[in-house]
């Protein structure tokens, strides 16, 4: 299963913030729209163990955002994620869940007027865990 999907990043060019006395700040984003594409796939009731599932997935997210406006607020840029996850059914209905992500982004050099300077080395782990309970069909 795949699928590809068009962020529009574009949108978010600036952040305001209008204080209580009238001051009005304007921080420029000038942010780029991303393209990403995700692909996976799960197995379901294998012969050992025919309650579980098992699941992984791969993601690419091409996001060129401009250099001079980066800051730890978002880093966004281009990224790759791996991920892996299983679920087992407890019993008739309930269902368990986990899944790990790790997604690393390129290396970016911010630099520029708008810019928080530095070196953005971005990893991220996500993990999830989660239960399903199904009412039987009435």
């Amino acid at each position: 299963m795949g699928s590809w999907n068009l962020e529009r990043w574009r949108v978010y060019q600036s952040d305001t913030f209008i204080g209580n006395k009238g001051l009005v700040i304007s921080v420029p984003r000038d942010y780029r729209n991303a393209w990403v594409f995700r692909f996976g796939g799960e197995y379901t009731n294998p012969s050992f163990l025919p309650a579980l599932t098992l699941r992984a997935g791969f993601l690419r997210s091409i996001s060129k955002q401009p250099r001079d406006t980066i800051s730890p607020s978002l880093t966004d840029g281009n990224s790759w994620a791996v991920s892996v996850g299983a679920g087992y059914e407890v019993i008739p209905g309930l269902r368990a869940d986990v899944g790990y992500q790790f997604a690393f982004f390129d290396t970016l050099h911010a630099e520029g007027a708008n810019a928080f300077p530095g070196t953005y080395d971005t990893h991220v782990h996500l993990l999830s865990i989660g239960a399903t309970y199904r009412l039987p069909d009435l």
